[in-house]
């Protein structure tokens, strides 16, 4: 990536490409925090299996 075009300029510079680049990735989406008082009940799927039932 060489370049980014806002409707306004166009950015070159190679640290401010990747401000704008971190900045975009920071929000592309909502927030999503993750709710740890579901781990109790989810912490047993996530543990490692001894045996695998091929079934």
């Amino acid at each position: 990536l060489n370049n980014i075009i806002h409707s306004d300029k166009v950015i070159t510079e190679l640290q401010e490409i990747k401000k704008e680049i971190k900045k975009h990735f920071e929000e592309w989406t909502k927030s999503n925090p993750m709710n740890n008082n579901y781990w109790n009940e989810w912490q047993k799927q996530y543990m490692l299996q001894k045996r695998i039932n091929k079934s």
